[in-house]
């Protein structure tokens, strides 16, 4: 997939919705950025990845919400 967005005055852009759910990104997660050869590659800060699914979580949390909701029950 291969999107076009702006940046802000402030260098700021929007990860849309679409591409936010399928990889479990919420409001406040951390996101880790690199660059190499011209390229920026954003995922997921690796202390905020569920232990059960890969999916983000807050990093005090070993799992996601819908995985400890299974573990749970």
């Amino acid at each position: 997939m291969r999107l076009t967005r702006k940046l802000d005055k402030l260098g700021r852009i929007v990860i849309p919705k679409n591409i936010r759910r399928e990889m479990g990104i919420e409001a406040n997660d951390k996101l880790m950025l690199d660059y190499k050869n011209g390229v920026v590659i954003i995922s997921i800060h690796e202390d905020c990845i569920c232990d059960r699914c890969g999916r983000a979580t807050l990093s005090k949390y070993k799992f996601c919400p819908d995985c400890g909701k299974k573990i749970v029950r």
